[in-house]
């Protein structure tokens, strides 16, 4: 039996969360960003009161900004205050003392959730841990039952949970030591052996809405001749952020992993990113047209995305090999998503010079193919296959491997290995 240290509550109180709050904005991160603390104070009460449909975009405009009214389609800065704030509580996080509160907004809301962070676990005095990892065990106490007197079908019943019991044990053991030597966790060892936790970073697609002025012209626009505009910045305005299933089920699939393997995460969606700040960081990038830093690392390298535009106006895209011209793994065109039967996908791992740190992306022409190469970055018999075929030593070495995917009901199905490339 593995218990945890300390109270069993995951959720915690109202008070600790208060409490909680005003540490956070004494902090180095919050201290000087007046707008955040009041933002961040704001949106807490209202989760704790149970006012939470206060917490819309319109009334934290309204309330939080001193704004007479509000026009979430025209105006930005409750947006972008609530990315700030993800970011200083990122950075709070990284710098607080483990097994405390935690307080954290995600992207596309705006209603905080409350945790407890339990990392540690300990075995009960007398009660011996071996071929049991309790580090990264999640075991919930078991409930307590009173004792009734035994019978036959009480005692088969006993015995057969008895051996589910130690078939349980077993497989636990097994699949530890799988996961110690198989080529998934070689493929991830730079990850796991970097000193801070690995960034995941998904990308998306954007809505703008322009000005009535914009629309207006557009309008009367010709429609056989090119647009010449002057347009004030002002004019357009970011709305959303759009982001499909396909990439959100591989942004959780790495998660996921890493969580199994014992490596802190943490997922950004579409934030603004630094330089100084991945410094020393591992970085995973999910996605490819809709993430820039997955472009730019792949047109560095053999294996890369290609968009070619057709004299008629349709655009094929592809995948492309810099060292030999003639090899090209090309999508047609099609009218809409929902008509691919196929995609493509590049996984590629690499040592950033900026970074000094491991960088992994895994992306493909559409959504399904990103699907499809994160399941393949997280999938022990995918690594098994590609080990075989790999040189010696490629767990030291850079890699490029190229996908196929076919789809079918509108999901992926298992990814096939075209190409790799190892330096």
């Amino acid at each position: 039996m593995v218990r945890r240290t300390g109270s069993a509550e995951v959720e915690p109180s109202d008070s600790e969360v208060r409490e909680h709050l005003v540490h956070v904005l004494q902090s180095p991160s919050f201290r000087t960003a007046k707008r955040c603390q009041n933002f961040l104070r704001f949106i807490v009460e209202q989760k704790l009161d149970g006012k939470t449909d206060n917490l819309r975009e319109r009334i934290i405009g309204i309330e939080v900004f001193g704004r007479s009214t509000y026009e979430p389609a025209e105006e930005t800065i409750v947006r972008v205050t609530a990315t700030d704030i993800r970011k200083r509580l990122a950075q709070y996080y990284q710098e607080a003392a483990p097994d405390g509160i935690r307080i954290d907004l995600t992207p596309g809301t705006y209603t905080p959730l409350f945790t407890r962070q339990l990392s540690k676990l300990t075995v009960p005095d007398g009660e011996p841990a071996v071929g049991v990892d309790v580090q990264s065990a999640e075991v919930d106490p078991l409930p307590f039952h009173p004792a009734v007197p035994p019978s036959k079908s009480r005692h088969n019943f006993w015995l057969f949970s008895g051996a589910a019991f130690v078939v349980a044990v077993l497989a636990t053991i097994l699949t530890w030591q799988f996961w110690d030597s198989n080529p998934l966790t070689e493929f991830w060892q730079p990850v796991l052996a970097a000193p801070h936790p690995a960034l995941v970073w998904l990308g998306s697609g954007s809505s703008y809405l322009l000005s009535s002025r914009i629309r207006e012209e557009l309008a009367r626009a010709p429609k056989d001749k090119p647009i010449q505009m002057q347009i004030d910045p002002n004019e357009v305005t970011h709305v959303t952020q759009q982001v499909s299933v396909g990439h959100v089920r591989g942004l959780l699939n790495v998660m996921l992993l890493l969580q199994r393997l014992g490596k802190p995460g943490e997922y950004r969606f579409d934030d603004p990113i630094s330089i100084p700040e991945l410094v020393g960081r591992p970085i995973v990038l999910v996605g490819s047209f809709n993430n820039r830093w997955a472009m730019s690392l792949n047109s560095q390298f053999r294996f890369r995305f290609g968009r070619t535009e057709q004299p008629d106006g349709k655009v094929i895209l592809s995948v492309d090999d810099t060292q030999d011209a003639k090899t090209r793994w090309l999508l047609p065109p099609i009218r809409s998503i929902n008509d691919a039967t196929g995609d493509y996908a590049i996984i590629t791992r690499t040592f950033s010079p900026e970074t000094k740190q491991v960088v992994i992306s895994a992306g493909g022409i559409f959504h399904f193919g990103t699907d499809a190469a994160a399941q393949f970055i997280t999938n022990p018999a995918c690594w098994l296959e590609l080990a075989r075929h790999a040189p010696r030593g490629w767990q030291k070495k850079n890699l490029q491997v190229v996908l196929k995917t076919d789809i079918l009901r509108g999901s992926p199905g298992r990814p096939q290995i075209v190409a790799t490339h190892f330096w």
